[in-house]
């Protein structure tokens, strides 16, 4: 009988190790589903392998601050992005979805960098959209001499000749183009030409520290100071791994300049999981308009009629409405936790929640409120819609601190077992009550100026997309 059970035993034990092993795979897929905005984008460029040695604080201290004005231009990157996104029609889903994201990273548990969504992918993105702005404006001032020229005598040799230097700047500035992108996209690749002399020059000093006498000099004058710093000065890169047209000739003469560049847009669009926020803010945009349908409708008839009807109607939007606006970021977040749309009518649960932490919720719905009054003022007049992004970026600047408050309650909430004394939740809870009334009479009052008038209801910047016109 124990030989039996043996041998059995023995059958299962492949199977048991390939159950362990799929689980493992799906374990290990779904880490990668789940980490996929913070892949940084694949660059054609290999990065050599940094040494673990330990740098001298001069170089550490330049380190940092090339980490923080990256992390400073990724982070303005962001807002400009989602401001751009914020006006264009379906795009609109994106900026409400990463939103709601960084609410939902902070209410999974996670730090405030781990809200940082994206950043380095958005400043790749910024690095090249600047990148290029910048390279085309030659062409633009040439352009604008050439049409000068052409105004004054259209068969005039000046005219000619800035025509034949514009077509000639043209081709060289869409292959400086396609060269900065197919490298990398970093922002200094597309501003090599001027800042080359400078780099060159600063590599060829680097290389002769090298040399034994120099090492010598630098560690008399500056190792007593500053340890390690001779071999931090020495160890330079190749001028394959920085210098464009040496990167460019690199790839070519490898013969892989088409698949690395082909591999590296893919990777990156896949990184940026459009998808994922798009059905993330299409959810959220529905669950949050369906509970503004009832209020906002009340005042847009409030608006529409006259007499006794209206100031009934108007009643009713406030008697609706205090509770709605009052609730309805806590039930934001909750949706944001997880993303499932059922969570928008689970009342109970995000009311649970916010008694774990009655103070940090009550906190982060006034710094809300408080940040987006100033917002009203910028939906007075339509502006030209090429400039409509610029106005945008103030709503997503101020929305985004809300956001991160938000999430941060919600964690608080969420890590705290046990409820706070009814005597600090209950009178918490009815504070929400005025704030609450007082935004909701702002926004009523509002309609009389907005460019929209009562249908301005409906575009609730608090709620809705970051922008202050998307109807």
């Amino acid at each position: 009988m124990s030989r039996s059970t043996s041998a059995t035993e023995n059958e299962f034990v492949p199977i048991a190790s390939l159950v362990r092993e799929a689980r493992t795979d799906e374990v290990f897929e779904a880490e990668i589903v789940d980490d996929l905005d913070r892949i940084e984008p694949t660059h054609p460029v290999t990065e050599p392998i940094q040494d673990t040695k330990t740098k001298s604080w001069v170089f550490r201290f330049f380190d940092w601050v090339g980490r923080t004005a990256k992390g400073l231009f990724g982070f303005a990157s962001v807002m400009v992005l989602l401001a751009i996104t914020a006006c264009i029609p379906v795009f609109q889903i994106l900026s409400l979805g990463y939103l709601l994201e960084v609410s939902g990273r902070l209410a999974r548990g996670g730090r405030f960098r781990d809200a940082m969504v994206g950043m380095g992918k958005a400043s790749v993105l910024g690095g090249i959209l600047l990148g290029c702005w910048l390279s085309m404006w030659p062409v633009r001032v040439i352009s604008s001499f050439w049409y000068d020229a052409y105004l004054i005598a259209p068969a005039g040799n000046p005219t000619r000749i800035l025509r034949a230097g514009q077509i000639v700047l043209m081709v060289l500035t869409f292959a400086h183009l396609f060269s900065a992108i197919a490298c990398g996209g970093k922002l200094r690749y597309f501003l090599w030409p001027i800042i080359a002399p400078f780099s060159l020059g600063v590599w060829a000093i680097r290389k002769l520290s090298g040399l034994p006498i120099f090492k010598t000099l630098i560690q008399i004058a500056f190792g007593w100071c500053a340890p390690g710093i001779v071999d931090d000065v020495s160890n330079v890169k190749p001028v394959s791994d920085w210098f464009v047209p040496a990167i460019l000739w690199k790839r070519i003469r490898a013969g892989k300049m088409y698949s690395t560049s082909r591999d590296a847009v893919w990777n990156f669009a896949a990184s940026l999981r459009l998808p994922y926020y798009f059905g993330l803010g299409a959810k959220g945009f529905v669950g949050t308009f369906l509970w503004l349908l009832v209020p906002s409708g009340l005042f847009i008839l409030a608006s529409q009629t006259t007499g006794g009807l209206s100031a009934v109607l108007a009643l009713a939007g406030f008697l609706f409405g205090v509770p709605v606006f009052a609730s309805l970021l806590f039930l934001q977040t909750h949706f944001s936790s997880d993303g499932k749309l059922r969570r928008f009518i689970e009342v109970r649960s995000a009311f649970s929640v916010f008694g774990r932490s009655p103070l940090a919720h009550i906190f982060s719905l006034l710094i809300v409120f408080v940040l987006s009054f100033p917002l009203f003022l910028a939906k007075i007049e339509l502006i030209p819609v090429e400039l409509m992004w610029m106005l945008s970026l103030f709503f997503v600047v101020l929305s985004f601190p809300g956001r991160l408050l938000l999430g941060w309650a919600y964690r608080r909430g969420q890590r705290e077992r046990s409820k706070s004394r009814w005597w600090l939740k209950y009178p918490l809870a009815m504070f929400a009550a005025p704030l609450s009334l007082t935004f909701v009479g702002l926004y009523f009052i509002f309609r009389y100026v907005s460019w929209h008038g009562s249908y301005s209801f409906i575009e609730n910047h608090v709620f809705l997309f970051p922008a202050p016109f998307w109807i």
